[in-house]
Formats: structure tokens, C-alpha cells, sequence
């Protein structure tokens, strides 16, 4: 809703509408407050648009609820001459149709029974053979009906029991299966491998540079630096490099099968906590549909 601005307060044209304005805006508030009661008014854009649309919503409100008080007292009023009527029906009428029902055979006044019971179960006004038979239609078709919802709602029951069984068999196999559990001392692991292959890194670095040194001077001395004793002290070199190396993928090899496991035993807890969670909403949708369906 626009304020006045300075130069509206010396319009009364203007000001006549704004106080208009806030007029229809008190009562649609008024209004909306009243259907909503307790609840909390859903906001919206406060525009000349939605002001119109409001007025006219609250009109048309108005006048359906005229509309169905006028028709309320017309069936009371009706009602009640009905019974009036009923109350006031003469003697003679009472006796001539007890004279006139008592007159007739007994298969007749067998039918006469049926038919009225028949007409007072399927809430028909009339005994009108045509329109007995379109209320057992309607009868019959909404029964059908309702049997398939329920036959619907049987088997939707039944697959939430099924996949609640499923998640809790997951559940179970979690909580008990060995791949599951995190190991106890698998930070101490995690941390020893950790150090082990830094160690190894540092000295396949070390035994490397010392084999380039040694093939570095072998070079600069010529064929009589390279004795006997060097070129075994090589092959030791080689092999103890090979070997750290054999070390090395070992560990890493190790280290990569706890790869996929969290770090500390918390985590893998968390994963059973949600599947655990998972039951509890199925269980719940199961009891909600239970419920709907008994009520």
C-alpha cells in the first residue's frame, strides 16, 4: 500500500483515496483474519491488484454465505412443516392405510416392506423402481470402488513391510558383518605404514643418489676406479634399492586396502545412524498408513 507523499497532503482528491485505500485494506485484514483465526495470515503483495481481487473475493465470499444461510433456513422451515404435517396427518388417513395395507395379500405386503426398506437404505426419496436402481448402481459402482482403494492401500502396506524388512536385514548385516567394523588399532596402523614410507621414501632418495655418485666417479676415473669391490658394492646398492622399493609398494599396497575407510570409529558409526534412521521414517510412513487406513 503507497504512503502519502508530501505533495498528497495538500491534494484532497488524493487523500480521499489513500484514506479509502486504507479503509478496504482494515477490512480485507479483517476479514482474512477471521477465516484464518488462529493461523497466521500468508503474506503477499500489498498492490491496487491484489486489493481488487481481494474485495471481490470477500464480496463473492459474502454472498455465498447468504446464499447458504437463506437455503439452511429454507430446509429447517421445510423440515419443520414436514413434521408439523406428519404430526398433524388426520386419523382417517392413518386408518385407511392400515385398512389398505392389512387388505393386501401377503406377498404384497412382503414386497411393500422390502420396497420401503430398500428405499429408506439407498436415501432415495421416491420408490420409484427406476430411481432404486440407479441409487444400487451408484451403491455398487462406489463400493467397487473402495474395495480397489483398499485392495491398493493392502499392497502398498505390504511393500513397505518388505522394504522396511530389507532395511533392517542391511541393518542387521552392518552392525554384525566383520568388513564393517572399523579395526580398533587402525590409526596406529595408519599412522606406522604412514612413517614407514617416509623412511623408505628417504632412503631410496639416499641409496639413489649415493649409486649416481658411485657411477659418477666410475666415469671420472676410468676403467681402474672400477675394481671388483665397486662393482659389488653396486649390485649390494642395486639390491638394497630393489628392495626398499619391494617395501614401498607393499606398504602403499596396505595403506590403499583401508583406503576407503574414515579415519576414526565415529564415521562408520555414522553410517549405521543413518541407516537406523532410515527404518524410522519407513516405520513411521507404515504406522501413518495403518492409521489413514483403519481410520
Amino acid at each position: 500500500m503507497d504512503t502519502l507523499s508530501p505533495s498528497d497532503l495538500f491534494s484532497p482528491s488524493k487523500a480521499a483515496l489513500h484514506r479509502a485505500q486504507a479503509q478496504d485494506w482494515a477490512f480485507i485484514e479483517t476479514w482474512l483474519a477471521a477465516h484464518y483465526r488462529n493461523r497466521a495470515i500468508p503474506p503477499f503483495e500489498r498492490n491496487d491488484d491484489t486489493l481488487k481481487a481481494l474485495l471481490a473475493l470477500a464480496a463473492a465470499n459474502e454472498k455465498a454465505e447468504e446464499e447458504t444461510g437463506i437455503v439452511n433456513r429454507a430446509e429447517r422451515e421445510a423440515l419443520i412443516e414436514l413434521e408439523e404435517d406428519e404430526n398433524n396427518l388426520p386419523d382417517t388417513t392413518v386408518l385407511v392405510l392400515t385398512a389398505l395395507k392389512d387388505a393386501l395379500p401377503a406377498p404384497a405386503q412382503s414386497a411393500l416392506s422390502t420396497l420401503s426398506r430398500a428405499s429408506v437404505l439407498l436415501s432415495t426419496d421416491t420408490a420409484d423402481t427406476e430411481s432404486l436402481a440407479h441409487a444400487l448402481v451408484h451403491l455398487t459402482t462406489t463400493s467397487s470402488n473402495l474395495e480397489q482403494r483398499l485392495a491398493y492401500i493392502h499392497t502398498l502396506h505390504a511393500n513397505l513391510e518388505r522394504q522396511l524388512a530389507e532395511t533392517q536385514h542391511t541393518l542387521d548385516s552392518v552392525k554384525t558383518e566383520p568388513e564393517f567394523n572399523v579395526p580398533r588399532d587402525l590409526p596406529g596402523k595408519t599412522a606406522e605404514y604412514t612413517r614407514q614410507t617416509k623412511h623408505l621414501r628417504s632412503k631410496l632418495a639416499e641409496y639413489t643418489a649415493r649409486l649416481a655418485a658411485l657411477a659418477e666417479s666410475d666415469v671420472v676415473g676410468g676403467s681402474e676406479v672400477l675394481s671388483s669391490e665397486g662393482i659389488a658394492g653396486i649390485v649390494r646398492a642395486e639390491e638394497e634399492i630393489e628392495s626398499l622399493a619391494e617395501q614401498v609398494v607393499s606398504l602403499e599396497a596396505q595403506l590403499e586396502a583401508f583406503k576407503g575407510l574414515p579415519a576414526d570409529r565415529d564415521a562408520a558409526k555414522q553410517k549405521i545412524k543413518t541407516l537406523e534412521s532410515q527404518v524410522v521414517r519407513l516405520r513411521a510412513k507404515r504406522d501413518k498408513l495403518f492409521e489413514d487406513m483403519v481410520g
